[in-house]
């Protein structure tokens, strides 16, 4: 939202315009506003991280002094914020929308066990409650020195005590690239305990054990052109993915065996081989092999090698789960014959 704002106070504009953020709590079901709250309502415009420079605070340039980047509500109704450009992460009261405690940033409230890793984080992102413990935080802390010097971002896992108002990491899961993430990024703890570290404007992610070792580390974009930001992503997310599509197995005879493959399945377990004309709930099965990977070779017995054979995909429990169209002339001939993919009725 572009609001008009007296700027004077930050070397600004006093007709100037900033970019009010905020959120808004809706009913889905009925549209109902249920929340809206606006960072500008709450906060001293001064205690901000960095003042408009010469092209901003106009109304077709507004300032942009807060920057949420992430909202997270707990079973109390209150809402954890993130915001990048206060360097701040605040516990906003779901009723009031006053703030309850602010980690970080100018109007930090607690005092640092941990040697200004706690409070001392700058630009971060995706704060969100651990496994639902309103005193545990995690937080992808970009680490942005606005004085240019060099940086490391890293995954931060914080304990505050709120009666001695005091803030100590737990632990800390430091990026691999010795460049720092400029902007976005994300962490996510697993539910094995692992934590999966995004890396945003460098387009890559780390997976680390519970402990802090990397045990898998991935660029989607070379090394060389992190920061650029013709390749990032907002956030890194691992979930269980099941694919069910919509198109049949393909395959393919040749030199006596049938090669199968059926992209975006991933529960197939099992390949068999049936009659042509089987019931596929009861396909009766004359071969079968593992799924090997993408692409599965099943030999076919010597006694079939002239049969009109169908493929069957099943999971690990028997089902079937789709057949491929009828293989024919696989034969020791070593004629491979390409069967095309119709759709699944």
């Amino acid at each position: 939202m572009i609001t008009p704002y007296d700027l004077t106070p930050v070397n600004g504009p006093q007709d100037g315009c900033i970019r009010d953020v905020g959120f808004q709590e809706i009913d889905i079901k009925t549209g109902e506003l249920l929340f809206e709250w606006r960072w500008s309502v709450h906060w001293d415009i001064t205690d901000v991280i960095m003042y408009p420079n010469g092209t901003q605070g106009s109304c077709s340039t507004p300032w942009d002094p807060f920057h949420i980047n992430s909202v997270h509500k707990d079973d109390a109704g209150n809402y954890l914020v993130s915001s990048r450009h206060t360097s701040t992460v605040g516990y906003v009261d779901g009723r009031t929308g006053e703030f309850i405690w602010k980690l970080g940033g100018k109007e930090n409230m607690f005092e640092d066990l941990s040697g200004g890793v706690a409070t001392g984080i700058s630009m971060q992102h995706h704060a969100r409650f651990f496994e639902g413990n309103r005193s545990t935080i995690t937080l992808f802390n970009n680490g942005v020195s606005l004085d240019g010097s060099k940086y490391r971002s890293k995954g931060l896992v914080v304990d505050l005590d709120f009666q001695a108002m005091t803030a100590k990491v737990r632990r800390e899961y430091l990026s691999p690239h010795e460049k720092g993430s400029d902007s976005r990024g994300s962490m996510q703890v697993l539910a094995n305990g692992h934590v999966l570290l995004g890396y945003g404007v460098n387009p890559g992610w780390s997976e680390f054990s519970k402990d802090g070792d990397i045990l898998c580390d991935v660029h989607f974009g070379p090394g060389s052109r992190f920061g650029s930001e013709d390749v990032l992503s907002y956030r890194v997310l691992k979930r269980e993915w099941v694919g069910r599509p919509k198109t049949r197995p393909s395959v393919v005879g040749k030199g006596g065996d049938i090669y199968v493959s059926w992209n975006g399945a991933t529960e197939v377990a099992v390949w068999a081989l049936g009659e042509e004309d089987v019931d596929i709930s009861n396909y009766g099965s004359l071969a079968s092999v593992p799924r090997e990977g993408f692409e599965t070779r099943i030999p076919v017995p010597s006694n079939l090698d002239m049969t009109p054979l169908r493929v069957f995909g099943l999971d690990g429990y028997g089902n079937v789960l789709g057949s491929a169209p009828v293989v024919r002339g696989f034969g020791a001939a070593d004629q491979g014959v390409q069967i095309p993919m119709p759709m699944a009725n």
